[in-house]
């Protein structure tokens, strides 16, 4: 077998082909044979390169155009998955090629398949007044958030497992009551409302059957009013935050905060990402899932144990911290959601 020309020797035949020889005499001059003098000029005329360039692997089955087609087509609706991406480049430009090939193309662009976030549905409305709140508020310094008493009610389920889980079997033991996971059609559940400042959390009370303005009321005046009397500093203008529900908004519930002298900070619907407190509902919740209780005794102990003996106070510190960068989170995302 013909040993391969080294890299000076292709450049000494090229040299001499420029200075007027022929190949039999460069072949010759050499000591190679005539045909390798030959496949270097012709590489060298063909590529410019001395040594020849390979291509691993068989050829692309899509073209340029048929990558931007996929990466538009993605963009546009970035809910397609592959299989629906694949038939619309058919329609298209009448390429057909496996989804497997649209996924590499995809990830190649940067565009990988994740699950999506939850985050409520924001209409353009919501947005703007979330993208206008966020500027107005931008500018507020820890000190001014500190003086907020955040509120929000959450509810939690009696379940016997959260997320994902997994069994060990044998073959034929798919249906066995070891292996199954047991559903329940209408899970007991409870709500509570609480609230909390930088300092520490408030009252928290379990609240009886759904929540309407009377019962707010009862509320505010319970638990809100001597909480905020135990967390803000005597003297000092505190302000109270609640969502847009509509029992919070109800007529009589604004004409008792007037005539209280609660004061209030404006907040935009669709918001959750936006109040610490949801974090801290969530960070209880998975407290909760660990333990996993089994009657709505046991939830609601646990669920008051967590409240006020797990939760810190440089947890609530770091959750009213985070103020600033919500806000200049929604303004980067032009008031859509954001991942707190």
């Amino acid at each position: 077998m013909p040993r391969a020309l080294s890299q000076d020797t292709r450049e000494i035949i090229i040299k001499l082909l420029q200075q007027g020889k022929y190949q039999r005499d460069i072949a010759e001059q050499l000591d190679v044979s005539r045909c390798a003098v030959q496949k270097a000029i012709s590489t060298w005329k063909k590529s410019g390169a001395l040594t020849p360039t390979y291509s691993a692997g068989r050829p692309r089955k899509t073209t340029p155009r048929d990558d931007r087609v996929i990466i538009q087509k993605c963009l546009s609706n970035r809910h397609l998955n592959s299989t629906e991406l694949t038939k619309e480049l058919k329609d298209r430009s009448g390429t057909q090629v496996s989804s497997s090939t649209v996924r590499r193309r995809l990830l190649s662009a940067g565009l990988k398949a994740c699950k999506p976030r939850k985050k409520p549905l924001v209409s353009e409305i919501q947005r703007k007044r979330r993208l206008q709140w966020a500027k107005d508020k931008r500018f507020w310094t820890f000190a001014q958030w500190r003086r907020v008493l955040f509120s929000d009610e959450s509810r939690f389920t009696v379940q016997n497992h959260t997320g994902s889980c997994y069994v060990r079997r044998r073959t034929g033991e798919e249906y066995s009551p070891l292996c199954t996971l047991p559903t329940i059609k209408h899970p007991q559940s409870l709500m509570v409302w609480g609230c909390m400042t930088a300092d520490g959390v408030g009252r928290l009370t379990v609240c009886d059957g759904m929540m309407n303005g009377q019962k707010y009321i009862s509320t505010l005046e319970n638990m809100m009013l001597p909480s905020a009397r135990e967390l803000c500093q005597d003297g000092e203008r505190w302000y109270y935050q609640d969502d847009n529900a509509p029992c919070h908004r109800a007529k009589r519930v604004a004409d008792w905060m007037k005539s209280s002298g609660v004061k209030t900070i404006d907040w935009p619907a669709q918001s959750p990402d936006l109040n610490p407190i949801e974090n801290l509902w969530f960070r209880i919740g998975k407290i909760i899932a660990k333990d996993k209780p089994r009657t709505k005794r046991e939830l609601t102990e646990k669920i008051i144990n967590a409240w006020n003996h797990v939760v810190t106070k440089e947890d609530l510190t770091n959750l009213v911290r985070s103020m600033p960068k919500r806000c200049q989170d929604v303004i980067k995302n032009k008031g859509w959601p954001i991942k707190y």
